[in-house]
């Protein structure tokens, strides 16, 4: 099973397209410093394979935005706790 995540950072929105045709759009949780959480599409994405395709195999793919979506958020949440542990 392949389930496709798609997102636009600057607005927190996404959509999520599972191989077996089910298909799901919605707008990730804001963050204090104005920008939005990625998550929230990968825990659904999870959710909707472990209920629905439990005894197939998994791929997980993201567009482009969506991956610098994640890779901004990443590094934002190390940057913050490495000065958290710097204090």
């Amino acid at each position: 099973m392949e389930i496709s995540i798609y997102g636009v950072e600057e607005v927190g929105s996404y959509s999520v397209r599972c191989s077996c045709g089910q298909y799901w759009r919605g707008r990730a949780l804001p963050m204090q410093n104005g920008s939005y959480n990625p998550a929230m599409p990968l825990a659904e994405a999870v959710v909707h394979f472990r209920l629905l395709h439990a005894t197939a195999r998994l791929e997980v793919v993201f567009d482009e935005p969506y991956s610098f979506w994640l890779q901004r958020y990443w590094e934002s949440v190390n940057r913050d706790m490495q000065a958290l542990i710097e204090q």
